[in-house]
């Protein structure tokens, strides 16, 4: 399918992608609190309640304004921090749970997964594992592997 455009937000069916400014809070004053916080100083979840009933939204629409108005309780200020929708489900008792696995710069980072949790057009918890602030990482590989090399077999002489 063809992204759509949310400000600075780039979404598509899978991926969501949301730079610090990227779209407008809700509200002076965010419905979002963080929980308790983890070794890292992270929150270990977040809840509130963003209700998006009148809003004609997609899920992946819902998830990138949940995210980018949490996005301060989580410590993210970095635009090349993104997290790509990895599946959703509704469970028995119709609450809604939609996973994200975080990438930089385009590499999925190894362990860290946040879900969504919401019903009827509202999202109010979020929780999982996530690195807030990464250095700056050079992720171009310093070795080319061919891989007509690796393909070939070796044999005996």
């Amino acid at each position: 399918s063809k992204p759509e455009k949310a400000g600075n937000t780039r979404i598509t069916e899978n991926t969501l992608q949301f730079t610090p400014k990227a779209l407008p809070v809700f509200s002076p004053k965010s419905p979002l609190k963080a929980g308790i916080l983890n070794d890292d100083g992270n929150p270990s979840y977040i809840e509130g309640k963003i209700d998006f009933t009148s809003k004609n939204l997609t899920t992946s629409e819902m998830v990138s304004l949940y995210l980018s108005e949490a996005r301060t309780l989580m410590n993210i200020d970095q635009n090349n921090i993104q997290f790509l929708m990895s599946g959703k489900n509704t469970d028995d008792l119709g609450i809604q749970h939609v996973k994200l696995l975080q990438y930089y710069k385009n590499i999925p980072v190894f362990g860290c997964e946040v879900i969504l949790h919401g019903e009827n057009d509202a999202f109010d918890f979020l929780n999982g594992n996530y690195i807030s602030r990464i250095p700056d990482i050079n992720v171009v590989p310093d070795i080319e592997l061919s891989l007509i090399h690796i393909s070939e077999p070796t044999r005996p002489y």
